[in-house]
């Protein structure tokens, strides 16, 4: 018996990913062991198993290892701050293909993961919309990644207390994201991501957290909470520095802007 024919069943996909390699995190990147033909048990692949892991992970019993995965964002296992900002396409609620690479060609890019069932995230968007209208003629953006929602089927921390269902496919999933983006007015693009948060996982797999990447594809920020009053003190810090580089009063350092926050409980 192979040690492929070992691990355990497949209706556990993601901790079978991990007990077969550990360079493979449920949050690893956007090419999960389970999307890989050849690294599949022989008896298993007739499964599907991107279903398999959709469905668990979409339900709100998994509620996105948020423990886990609170431990390992900050590790070395994921995204660190000077590392390249993984690339990537996704869909957005408009029909149109978000592509970072095109964004980060234009400024600094900042990603916002969350959804609309994180009572935060609805509560806080207006604030960072109103942050990406103010910085528009600078080259920077912020850009809305829609990820898996962090409480289905139960009221969400905000005023209307809201339910909102697990998403059971990608057009539900984009359906969801385009009434939250209705429902706040919201003008930066949304983006979807897939129905197992393959982007998400892969810039650290919490419920609702920013990244910064800069013009040359850099991760620039991480925050393991979105924080607008963050993100404004760091675009300010930015436009400093850059005003000061232009006057010659000192060299643009870029690691000398590099910030990581991790949010502690």
């Amino acid at each position: 018996m192979t040690n492929s024919d070992q691990q355990p069943p497949a209706e556990h996909p993601e901790q079978a990913r991990e007990d077969h390699d550990p360079q493979h995190s449920s949050f690893g990147w956007p090419e999960t062991y389970w999307l890989t033909e050849e690294r599949v048990p022989p008896r298993w692949r007739h499964l599907d198993h991107y279903g398999i892991e959709a469905a668990r992970h979409n339900s709100g019993e998994f509620y996105m290892g948020f423990a886990r995965h609170q431990r390992r964002a900050f590790r070395g296992q994921t995204l660190r701050v000077g590392d390249p900002a993984p690339s990537f396409r996704l869909p957005t609620v408009d029909g149109d293909v978000l592509d970072l690479d095109a964004a980060c060609s234009k400024g600094y890019v900042t990603i916002i993961f969350g959804s609309a069932s994180a009572g935060p995230c609805i509560n806080q968007m207006p604030d960072f919309d109103r942050l990406h209208r103010s910085i528009a003629e600078t080259g920077r953006s912020l850009i809305f990644v829609y990820s898996k929602e962090a409480h289905p089927n139960e009221p969400r921390d905000a005023p209307d207390e809201k339910v909102l269902p697990s998403h059971r496919d990608m057009d539900h999933k984009i359906e969801q994201a385009r009434a939250f983006r209705d429902e706040l007015g919201l003008t930066m693009t949304i983006c979807v991501d897939d129905l197992v948060d393959s982007v998400t996982r892969v810039y650290g797999g919490l419920p609702f957290f920013h990244t910064i990447v800069d013009p040359d594809g850099i991760v620039f920020q991480r925050s393991g909470w979105a924080d607008v009053d963050l993100l404004e003190a760091t675009f300010a810090n930015i436009s400093r520095a850059e005003k000061w580089t232009e006057e010659g009063r000192l060299p643009h350092l870029r690691g000398m802007a590099y910030v990581e926050t991790r949010w502690l409980r």
